[in-house]
């Protein structure tokens, strides 16, 4: 399995969508919402959605506490 597969199977354990998963992702590598926006031909506005229901599910309220928790959630699964 690659990394991005095992991202993306650990960011089910918050109950993402496919469409925030992909969001995740993409805000993890540090993109902004405009260029995720671009990459997945939304606006900035469903992004920011997007964003808000992720970190809500999550229970965190910034991408570095996403990222920190996702991250966090993996290394302990493979401990």
């Amino acid at each position: 399995m690659s990394t991005a597969e095992d991202i993306r199977e650990k960011l089910l354990i918050f109950g993402l969508t496919p469409r925030q998963q992909e969001v995740a992702i993409l805000a993890m590598r540090g993109l902004s919402n405009r260029e995720i926006a671009g990459k997945l031909f939304v606006t900035e506005q469903t992004v920011k959605d997007h964003l808000h229901d992720i970190f809500r599910k999550a229970r965190v309220h910034r991408r570095s506490e996403f990222t920190a928790k996702v991250l966090e959630t993996f290394f302990q699964a493979t401990i």
